[in-house]
Formats: structure tokens, C-alpha cells, sequence
């Protein structure tokens, strides 16, 4: 059986993949991965949301905007 990608893993650390959370659970490597994952997703957890003021929200507002200005159109 081939392993599964750490995209997956960082599913797992979730919850969302349990045929991966199997895996991990005999794959050395992948085991280490997924600790690692939900390592990661705990200490994001942890972190508190940044405080931006008016000012700062209107500019990031313009770039986000600005960006979607320029953006390509989906080709569908």
C-alpha cells in the first residue's frame, strides 16, 4: 500500500481521513507526519485572531479588491 499524501495527513490530523489515520497507524513515517499535523493544527488552534484597526481593515480591503480587480477569469 503506497502512503498517503500530506495533504491527506493534514486531513487526518482532523479527523476528516480515517483511512489515512489507519495507515498511520502502521506507517512509521506517516505516524510521525500526522503527529506532526496535529501538532500544527493544535498550536494554530492556540493562536489568537490579530487585532486590525479601522485603518489597517480599509487598506487590506483595498488590496483584496484591488487583487480581485486583476485577477484572470476562470476559464471554464
Amino acid at each position: 500500500m503506497s502512503c498517503p499524501s500530506l495533504g491527506r495527513l493534514a486531513a487526518a490530523a482532523s479527523g476528516e481521513d480515517e483511512l489515512a489515520i489507519a495507515h498511520a497507524a502502521d506507517c512509521a513515517r506517516c505516524g510521525a507526519l500526522l503527529a506532526e499535523q496535529q501538532e500544527l493544527l493544535s498550536a494554530a488552534r492556540r493562536m489568537r485572531a490579530p487585532r486590525l484597526d479601522e485603518e489597517r481593515r480599509r487598506v487590506l480591503a483595498a488590496e483584496v479588491m484591488a487583487g480581485a480587480d486583476v485577477a484572470p477569469e476562470p476559464r471554464w
